[in-house]
């Protein structure tokens, strides 16, 4: 097998990865915020997911090794190949396709790790237990696995779980009948430590572009479980970007080191699961909003205003007048009395809808 790779495609399979472990993510979120009762999921690993593959006859000649002067032919696709990124993409989405055709839905997947769900069904043959109750489904896990057993898909021996009602999956553990996901805990002290260590030796001197852009990938994973976290990421992204060579070490912001404080103290306090329920309606409370560099803020919620002065020393570092104006969004947010809710926010320059609620207990 061999994957075709345009020219200058590089960089955009690098951001595509990054996309898509955020869209499985997310793809994974509206199955479970849609799953009713009784639905459950398991928990699949492909075994040597890139070395389980075989090289195209023709393409073997550029996969030779030198070695102690002697040269050997890799037969099969190293792990790490670039020009190989999307095979093991093309085996798996190959799997979760004939799972389907046999009923075996929904199914999500993300590399070599997939996950397939199971919905209760009035005449099926496999019995089990969700949230205490018993209910017949379709098929089992061993079921699921004999109906494509002559795609001899190599399954990870010690990897994965059978039909639950939460697991894990890319590094969170998401709960379905509770319909709440979290940050997995080995995974959280592990960015505790490596977020500590980073602001043990970089607080106050130079730091490689190389070991900013290790803490902006666990960040940015993390935010899916904390998305307040989301907005603090931009100025982590906009100093790695600042760097005008890529091995020459540079002093953080001061707005970065502030971001990366918020971070740690986040990871460290006790997680709070994420609630993945359905959101209700949008509402509009004829709210509007707007912010001005020499006067302050104001709030119009229908009849009744508020309104702050800004001070003489309200600009600093990534502070201008849409950080301003976002402040004055934030404010509706304030006592204002509702929870749980989408709202419709309208400012001078935009419409802005935003969710007052708290994450779940």
């Amino acid at each position: 097998m061999s994957f075709h790779v345009r020219r200058h495609d590089s960089l955009c399979i690098h951001i595509i990865s990054v996309l898509s472990l955020s869209a499985s993510s997310h793809s994974i979120t509206s199955q479970i915020r849609d799953a009713p009762p009784g639905a459950q999921f398991a928990t699949l690993d492909i075994e040597a997911a890139y070395r389980g593959i075989p090289c195209a006859p023709e393409h073997k000649r550029y996969l030779v090794v030198y070695h102690d002067g002697k040269l050997y032919i890799d037969h099969n696709i190293p792990f790490g190949l670039a020009s190989a990124a999307g095979l093991q993409g093309e085996v798996a989405d190959a799997t979760v396709h004939i799972w389907r055709a046999l009923d075996v839905k929904p199914s999500k997947k993300w590399v070599d790790d997939i996950a397939i769900f199971r919905i209760p069904s009035p005449n099926g043959a496999f019995l089990g237990i969700s949230n205490g109750v018993i209910y017949r489904y379709d098929y089992d896990l061993a079921h699921a696995k004999s109906l494509i057993s002559v795609a001899k898909v190599p399954w990870h021996d010690s990897k994965g779980q059978p039909f639950e009602d939460d697991g894990v999956y890319v590094g969170f553990l998401w709960d379905v009948p509770r319909k709440t996901v979290v940050l997995l805990e080995q995974k959280r002290l592990k960015y505790i430590a490596r977020l500590a260590d980073f602001l043990t030796h970089y607080l106050d001197s130079r730091a490689p572009k190389r070991e900013l852009e290790r803490i902006a990938g666990f960040l940015n994973h993390s935010a899916f479980a904390y998305p307040e976290g989301r907005s603090y990421l931009p100025n982590l992204y906009a100093n790695i970007a600042a760097y005008k060579l890529d091995f020459v070490p540079r002093h953080i912001s001061n707005s970065t080191k502030s971001d990366l404080k918020w971070w740690l103290r986040t990871l460290t306090a006790i997680p709070v699961p994420l609630s993945l329920s359905p959101r209700p309606p949008t509402r509009d409370y004829n709210i509007y909003v707007d912010a001005s560099t020499s006067s302050g803020i104001g709030i119009l919620w229908n009849s009744r205003w508020a309104y702050w002065q800004t001070s003489e020393t309200w600009r600093g570092p990534s502070r201008d007048i849409g950080w301003l104006e976002a402040i004055a969004v934030e404010g509706t947010k304030s006592d204002c009395g509702v929870r749980n809710q989408s709202l419709d926010v309208r400012s001078t320059t935009l419409l802005v809808r935003q969710y007052v609620g708290s994450r779940c207990a």
